[in-house]
Order: structure tokens, then C-alpha cells, then sequence
């Protein structure tokens, strides 16, 4: 197998990382808006696209305590020893990364120490999300902007998703792993299928493909 030498992981956050979705998840716990849930049954009937689902919640997610958001979100369903396969990765030097416009990925920064230099496009103020910058089309743009300012070869990324969302990060990048998913055109696009709730299963898999392991 080619050594692609990866240098950056990258990775999803609804139902890849965590395994659901965090908003609605959240909306049930905490009780925060009914307009979510509104939002989200229009972004899964394609009536709103990924960046206009976006626009429309963030004012409403700026409300939310994030140290609220962070214990709440830690009782959720998440990938078993993330942070064990975070550091099989990064003492191989691969950095980890989130690849999301998920605001809320910042808990995965606070907990997990995943960082989320490349796709946090909220402000914090405080113990509050602040203001959102330009959101983008697809994620996998925040993606090439990154890897161009820090001179990073696209070829050396791998990025770990499982919806529609993640087959344009899929198409530009080395290696790609479609977790979890049940969409066949995911699974087409996707380097490698992968069905496991442990994430170094997923961190031993990309050192593989990286001749690393």
C-alpha cells in the first residue's frame, strides 16, 4: 500500500464523532428551542442546505451556556476511547483536527483536546458562542484554506465523516473513511467502510494506510 505520510486527520462531528445528533440531543436535554428541531427536519428534507441550517440556529445557540452544552454533550453517546486514539495518531506526529460547522466542536477541544483551528467559525465571549464569521458552501473549503495557509498537501490529509457532507472532504483528500454510515453513495466516495464505536479501531486503520502502525 502507498505511504501517504499523513500529516492532519481530520474528522466529523454529528454521528461520527458523536454518535447522533448533538443539537437535537441537546434540544432534548436542555429544552432550548422548538425552532430547532424545525431547522434540522428541513435540513434532512433537503428544503435548507448545511449553511443556511447554520445561520438559522447559531443566533438561537448563542443563548446556550457552553460549559452547560460541555456537560450535557459529555453524557451523550460518543466514540469510546477517543482520546486513546487521538494519541495513537498524534505520536505517530499526525495531527487531529475537527472538520465541521458544528460551533459546538469546541467541546471536543475542551474534552478531548481535538483541535478546532480549522472550521470554529463562532467567536466565544465569555462562557457563550459570540458571532458567526462567513459560513461556507462545504466545510471541505475551510479544509483547503487551512492546509494552503500551513502548507499542508491535500494528498497528506485523511478525513473521517459519514453523510453526504463529507463526500466533497472525501474527493479531495488522500484517505477517507466513511464510519458508521448506512448511505451507499457515502460508502462509494469513502477510501474505506468502517463500522466500529471505538476510535482507535479508526486511528489503527489510518495508521495503516499510512504504513505507521
Amino acid at each position: 500500500m502507498k505511504n501517504h505520510n499523513f500529516l492532519l486527520v481530520t474528522l466529523d462531528f454529528d454521528y461520527t464523532t458523536f454518535l447522533g445528533n448533538s443539537m437535537l440531543f441537546l434540544n432534548k436535554v436542555l429544552g432550548i428551542s422548538e425552532k430547532l428541531e424545525e431547522y434540522h427536519a428541513d435540513y434532512r428534507n433537503g428544503k435548507i442546505s448545511e449553511k443556511e441550517l447554520n445561520i438559522k440556529q447559531n443566533p438561537i445557540l448563542q443563548k446556550i451556556s457552553l460549559s452547560k452544552a460541555y456537560e450535557t454533550l459529555a453524557k451523550g453517546p460518543i466514540l469510546k476511547r477517543l482520546d486513546m486514539g487521538v494519541n495513537l495518531l498524534r505520536n505517530q506526529g499526525i495531527d487531529v483536527q475537527m472538520l465541521t460547522l458544528n460551533p459546538f466542536q469546541l467541546f471536543f477541544t475542551n474534552q478531548y483536546g481535538i483541535k478546532s483551528d480549522i472550521s470554529l467559525l463562532c467567536e466565544v465571549q465569555g462562557d457563550h458562542l459570540g458571532e458567526t464569521k462567513e459560513i461556507p458552501d462545504n466545510k471541505v473549503d475551510l479544509l483547503k484554506r487551512y492546509c494552503v495557509k500551513n502548507g499542508i498537501d491535500l494528498v497528506r490529509c485523511a478525513h473521517v465523516g459519514d453523510g453526504q457532507n463529507d463526500i466533497e472532504t472525501f474527493r479531495t483528500v488522500g484517505f477517507s473513511i466513511a464510519l458508521n454510515t448506512s448511505d451507499p453513495n457515502v460508502e462509494r466516495e469513502a477510501s474505506v467502510l468502517l463500522k466500529t464505536r471505538d476510535f482507535t479501531d479508526v486511528a489503527n486503520t489510518i495508521l495503516h494506510a499510512s504504513n505507521l502502525a
